[in-house]
């Protein structure tokens, strides 16, 4: 009986397999919209003029990128693991165990501002003027790195400028700008 109280207290034996405690501190659940994979999007140009001719010039595009509206959220939290011990033994057993993990979660925006170089034709210049054309946009961030208990990294909002990717794919003849970010990778471990 005392036996079966100090296995129910501390795992329980089930058909040879080993169950450990019920995890006390849940992870963060993992993003339903991560960038890892890179994703697309439009914005239209601001203030594109109707009449005059614009041609855009195929490079020194610029994008600046902030970071003011994404949280950094860091804690620690415990992952439920399988582990097989004795295996292809008759004394195999699968224990699941609770292990601790460190994490830092993003969340928020990215604003993003995009400086498109192009050139105006107007009946009222004799030369085709070289003019710089905006937009700004914001892309939603929602990314997680996990770590080994004690090996995460200090992240600043300043960092985060290394891990995104963002790629001008195309600017359209009327000023839509398609663009792909991407989460690049999470920092390394210290």
């Amino acid at each position: 009986m005392e036996k079966e109280q100090q296995q129910k207290h501390n795992q329980e034996s089930v058909n040879g397999q080993t169950l450990a405690p019920y995890c006390e501190t849940f992870c963060p659940p993992c993003p339903v919209d991560s960038l890892r994979d890179g994703k697309t999007f439009t914005v239209q140009m601001e203030n594109l003029p109707t009449i005059c001719l614009v041609s855009f010039l195929d490079q020194d595009h610029n994008v600046v990128q902030c970071n003011d509206g994404v949280v950094t959220i860091a804690g620690s939290c415990e992952q439920a693991v399988e582990i097989t011990v004795c295996e292809n033994t008759p004394s195999e057993q699968t224990l699941t165990c609770c292990l601790t993990l460190d994490y830092f979660q993003l969340q928020g925006d990215i604003e993003l501002l995009f400086n498109i170089r192009g050139v105006c034709d107007s009946d009222c210049l004799p030369e085709p003027t070289e003019t710089i054309f905006h937009a700004v946009t914001k892309v939603k961030i929602d990314e997680l790195c996990f770590y080994c208990e004690g090996t995460r990294p200090e992240i600043t909002i300043g960092d985060l400028c290394k891990y995104f990717s963002i790629v001008i794919d195309n600017i359209s003849p009327t000023g839509l700008i398609t663009y792909t970010v991407t989460f690049i990778d999470c920092p390394a471990p210290i």
